[in-house]
């Protein structure tokens, strides 16, 4: 066997034994429902723009020396996470496993061409979360009373915001029974209640209005808010917070002028120098 075919299918078992223990050491219910997608330069398994991925699943990035795997995760404009990870070594590795409680939609991610091609290290996959489930994704359970003998109670889990997040603490969604059993959690970003205030308020401005904010816990803008901006071209946006010297600042976005460049966030400073400060 040459040794370029050796070097390759040694590759594909590493991969694969890097995936089983990954998914092994999580979870019983990643192990059982999880899925690995490997992006690999002389293996290629990459993911397909529109594939429908689930929480729990695995993505893997067997890279080059150098190489760069980025991820990043959205649910209705939000940023839930972005992760992105150098190999030191060659074909080191960069794995994410998707946050339970959502079910993904490939955005962006690279294709064949692109991870055959010896100059390009960078991988990029971006994701859409999809909305929260509905009272019809609740599931049932029996539990078995203490004697073991029967059942006494059959749970009905449900989605249920029990912890509405703030500007200044997270919130909390549960999958829970009426009983106050909980089956399945996570945490809603405090930045979440800040995003979607300031995008509901462009959305309600008056026409050729300010939309005046004042913060001292955020710095910076998500895409959705400045997407929410461009297609509010009569409305201004001026901002005030206080910056990590604990200096109060100030800066406007004028009406129609929203950045257009497509950036995934925009700090404060950047805008301030960008606009001028008040």
């Amino acid at each position: 066997m040459e040794r370029k075919e050796m070097k390759k299918r040694a590759k594909g078992l590493l991969a694969l034994l890097l995936a089983f223990i990954m998914m092994f050491g999580t979870s019983l219910t990643v192990f059982a429902a999880g899925r690995t997608y490997v992006l690999n330069h002389d293996d290629v398994s990459a993911l397909t723009v529109n594939q429908k991925l689930n929480g729990g699943d695995v993505i893997t990035g067997v890279t080059k020396s150098g190489g760069t795997l980025y991820v990043t995760v959205k649910s209705n404009g939000v940023t839930i996470f972005t992760g992105s990870e150098r190999g030191n070594d060659d074909d080191s590795t960069a794995k994410y496993t998707l946050p339970t409680g959502y079910s993904y939609k490939v955005n962006t991610a690279p294709v064949a061409n692109d991870l055959l091609d010896g100059n390009n290290w960078d991988y990029t996959v971006e994701l859409e979360a999809s909305a929260l489930p509905t009272s019809d994704s609740s599931k049932s359970k029996k539990k078995k009373d203490s004697t073991g003998t029967g059942y006494s109670h059959e749970h009905y889990f449900q989605w249920v915001e029990s912890i509405e997040p703030t500007e200044e603490h997270d919130g909390l969604m549960e999958f829970k029974c009426a009983c106050g059993a909980v089956d399945d959690s996570y945490v809603m970003p405090s930045s979440m209640a800040f995003v979607k205030k300031v995008v509901k308020l462009i959305q309600t401005a008056p026409q050729n209005g300010t939309v005046d904010i004042t913060t001292k816990n955020y710095s910076c803008y998500t895409a959705w808010i400045i997407e929410e901006l461009a297609k509010r071209p009569d409305v201004r946006l001026k901002t005030t917070y206080t910056d990590a010297e604990g200096n109060v600042k100030t800066f406007t976005i004028p009406a129609g002028q929203a950045p257009t460049d497509g950036a995934e966030f925009y700090g404060f400073t950047y805008l301030g120098n960008k606009y001028g400060w008040n």
